[in-house]
């Protein structure tokens, strides 16, 4: 198999276009870069027929224009996961490193964007934590996917006696919602639930699948923060979460799959065959070792090894975004990923390993692997964003993100672990997670640097490298799911994290840290530095190799 890359993704001539095609009978395949990039058809709000266009040489000028590029050959690739696997080896030497640069450190972004969702995503009347500011239908409740039930995981990282009382009360709404069957109404618009189906009077009662899994899976890692904080988990609460997780249960012995979209009155599937459910498997993995229920272990392997069978094999995921139809996308790759983890943290077996690092490698494919060079004129030109790190949600969506939807990367990390306990080479999860966790905080609207006209604490769903919708280096101004990944960073992710016995110092977090002395085997010195204007509480984890085959609990925390 072959692998070419454009070292530098642009010219003086400006952006390059890479593409590659194959004839109808897969017999030859063509491979055309140019520059600068000169597009045919429109893909896009903002583009123009005709805005792209060629270069203009006047006489005497030089014609000549250099474009870098690497050929890497391998053999073997007889899959897809195989050929993603030899991509993954070479990643980080496609594009030149771009150099750390730190903005915001993990707890000043915490701060602002907390006391943001505190201030303006709390409704006192309705008794519950909004996935938004409350300025529209979708800004109120829409459980899992874009925040709701899983902004309060992060609210218990203060344990102040307010964030307990809204995390209650939001346990309480959560329980009004559960239908017969033991799902959930996806969406309270203020007023009223309503279903996934835009409004559409056939898809009323619509649940997309992807939400189930964020439900169980933030409702256990909840309960646990809760326990072992000392705080009591009321048993209407654990009686909810274990009829919703056997509602799963049952709909996957029904149909040997768990849908894109289900009715949840009825727990019929009335759109199916999608990775929408990719996290399902892990919540059911946290909900067997905390009910001690083997069942859902036993559903959990099995769904988990049809969706690697179905989908991973294949090299694509579908379902994860609810406006996004079937096309491939990351967030469904990433709550997979998520869930391939948590099966090997339980169950301790290999092959599970296996699986996780082929999805991880499929995930790496939706991440941002180089700084893009944006129109000096942009908004995100003016404010010299960098772009490594930066996820595409999926391919109908045009754009990359400030991080992932909604989720830490924390497998990525875990996954660390596990390869690395085993024998193997973890380091390109570690460097995959620290890209996508050291971009996020830039995009913190903040006092100082207000991004366009959003207030402090707001972040957008907007990284445009292309001229989709706003065009290159905008966005439309308004808070979006990014704050809750943003929280979840700081909650589940340590700004340092230094193997004691190899002396390895991976920065996660907005600052810099090295070694200064080894005082004996088991101590050693760091110095941390913030180079930044902010103050910065840091989480420092340090651990030897002995520790590593010792699994994360699900309410992991970093001192």
């Amino acid at each position: 198999r072959l692998f070419s890359s454009l070292q530098v993704p642009s010219t003086e001539l400006t952006k390059t276009i890479f593409d590659f095609s194959e004839s109808d009978d897969r017999a030859s395949a063509t491979l055309r870069i140019s520059a600068p990039g000169v597009r045919d058809l429109a893909f896009s709000k903002a583009w123009r027929s005709g805005a792209d266009r060629g270069a203009h040489f006047t006489p005497g000028s030089e014609g000549n224009i250099t474009i870098p590029l690497q050929i890497h050959l391998f053999d073997g690739c007889a899959d897809v996961p195989s050929v993603l696997g030899c991509l993954m080896a070479v990643r980080g030497g496609l594009t030149p490193l771009p150099q750390q640069h730190p903005v915001l450190p993990f707890s000043a972004a915490f701060d602002l964007v907390a006391a943001k969702t505190g201030r303006e995503n709390w409704n006192e009347r309705l008794g519950y934590l909004c996935c938004g500011v409350q300025d529209g239908p979708f800004t109120f409740w829409q459980l899992g996917w874009v925040g709701s039930l899983i902004n309060t995981y992060s609210l218990l990282e203060s344990m102040t006696e307010d964030a307990l009382q809204q995390v209650r009360r939001t346990f309480d709404f959560l329980s009004t919602t559960q239908t017969g069957v033991g799902l959930f109404w996806p969406i309270h618009n203020g007023e009223k639930r309503v279903g996934d189906g835009f409004g559409k009077p056939h898809a009323e009662r619509w649940l997309l699948t992807r939400r189930c899994g964020d439900a169980l899976y933030f409702l256990i890692k909840q309960f646990d923060t809760l326990k072992r904080q000392g705080h009591p988990v009321n048993q209407e609460w654990e009686s909810m979460a274990r009829r919703h997780a056997d509602a799963l249960v049952e709909l996957w012995e029904a149909n040997g799959q768990w849908g894109q979209f289900i009715d949840c009155e009825t727990g019929e599937i009335v759109v199916g065959n999608s990775t929408s459910a990719g996290l399902v498997p892990g919540a059911l993995a946290l909900a067997s070792a905390y009910f001690d229920d083997t069942k859902y272990r036993r559903v959990a392997e099995e769904g988990a090894r049809f969706f690697y069978d179905r989908f991973v094999k294949r090299g694509y995921t579908t379902g994860g975004p609810g406006e996004a139809l079937q096309c491939p996308d990351s967030e469904s790759a990433f709550g997979l990923l998520e869930s391939f983890v948590e099966i090997a943290e339980l169950t301790q077996e290999t092959e599970w390993i296996e699986m996780a690092r082929d999805t991880a490698h499929l995930c790496a494919t939706w991440c941002t692997p180089y700084d893009f060079r944006f129109p000096t004129d942009s908004l995100f030109g003016r404010l010299d964003m960098r772009t490594t790190g930066a996820v595409w949600a999926n391919v109908q969506n045009k754009h990359g993100a400030p991080n992932i939807c909604t989720l830490s990367g924390v497998s990525l990390f875990k996954l660390y672990r596990r390869v690395t306990a085993t024998g193997g080479d973890g380091s390109p999860y570690l460097d995959l997670l620290r890209e996508i966790a050291q971009n996020q905080t830039q995009y913190v609207s903040r006092p100082d640097r207000p991004i366009g006209g959003m207030p402090p604490g707001y972040m957008n769903e907007r990284v445009n490298l292309s001229d989709w919708a706003e065009g290159v280096g905008e966005i439309f101004y308004g808070s979006c799911w990014p704050e809750v990944s943003m929280m979840l960073t700081w909650t589940e992710i340590p700004g340092v994290y230094v193997r004691s016995d190899t002396r390895r110092v991976t920065v996660f977090d907005n600052i810099t840290a090295e070694v200064t002395e080894d005082r004996s085997e088991s101590e050693i010195s760091l110095r941390l530095h913030n180079p930044t204007p902010f103050p910065a509480r840091v989480k420092v984890f340090v651990e030897s190799a002995d520790e590593l085959p010792t699994p994360l609990r699900p309410d992991a925390k970093y001192g």
